[in-house]
């Protein structure tokens, strides 16, 4: 049974150091600063003696990243780990002899961000030049593109939704998604799989249109997900928006 538990785990070994050296969301010897990932192993009896330790590059001990769910399986939480080189441990007791067992790990950077653009021009209310009767109203939007930088796993995020006007509005906005859904209610995004790209439209129905509107979106946090794995965003980019100038409150033209 020894000899047997022996070639899986170094047939594992190997494979897992064939990858390519990048970080990864599912490959727990490719982990990332931020992310939490489950490791295991099969014991000959799970009643020996069983224990697992973290070692780091400078021979220091940082076992406690690890949270133990019983004697063949564990999580690490990385969040507060150094990126580096790592040595996961693990040795099974029985009768006072030893069987050892280890795994490299190198431990990545965090590279998730976002970045917000604006894609607006901001200028006049779009009824500008149309024929209107003082007290029309009419529809203002705005459009932000959000992207990731990191090309893996499923993102979301939280936003803040800001509105300064010259005056009440007579509804809330309707924000909207291309590429991913929102809950307006938790106001969050989750991107579509696959989809790098998000575009929020913010839409203003019923608008005076003789009314400046100022309007900024931002985000509050933003992670990436795959499996049990989760990254949050290390920086958040500041809100952007601004300001569409209402029209002249000129009156009707009368007849004397």
């Amino acid at each position: 049974m020894m000899r047997k538990l022996t070639f899986i785990l170094f047939l594992f070994t190997i494979a897992l150091s064939a990858k390519a050296q990048n970080g990864s969301l599912t490959d727990g010897s490719k982990p990332f600063v931020g992310g939490k990932y489950h490791y295991s192993i099969p014991m000959e009896n799970i009643a020996n003696t069983a224990a697992w330790s973290l070692i780091n590059a400078a021979n220091q001990d940082k076992s406690a990243a690890i949270i133990r769910t019983d004697n063949q399986n564990i999580d690490i939480d990385y969040a507060t780990l150094a990126a580096g080189d790592y040595t996961l441990r693990f040795t099974e007791t029985k009768d006072g002899c030893v069987a050892v067992r280890e795994l490299p790990i190198t431990v990545y950077d965090n590279s998730f961000s976002v970045n917000i653009v604006d894609n607006n021009v901001y200028d006049c209310n779009p009824e500008s030049g149309n024929v209107h009767v003082q007290g029309d109203e009419g529809i203002v939007t705005f459009e932000y593109s959000v992207t990731r930088t990191m090309a893996a796993g499923a993102w979301s995020l939280n936003y803040s939704n800001v509105t300064a006007i010259e005056g009440a509005i007579k509804n809330d906005p309707i924000i909207t998604v291309a590429g991913g859904v929102i809950d307006v209610a938790t106001k969050s995004i989750t991107a579509n799989g696959g989809t790098g790209e998000v575009v929020v439209t913010v839409t203003y129905n019923n608008f005076p249109i003789d009314l400046d509107l100022t309007n900024t979106f931002g985000i509050t946090k933003s992670s990436i997900t795959s499996g049990t794995t989760s990254l949050v965003a290390k920086t958040i980019e500041s809100a952007k928006g601004g300001t569409v100038k209402g029209l002249p409150n000129t009156g009707n033209i009368v007849f004397n």
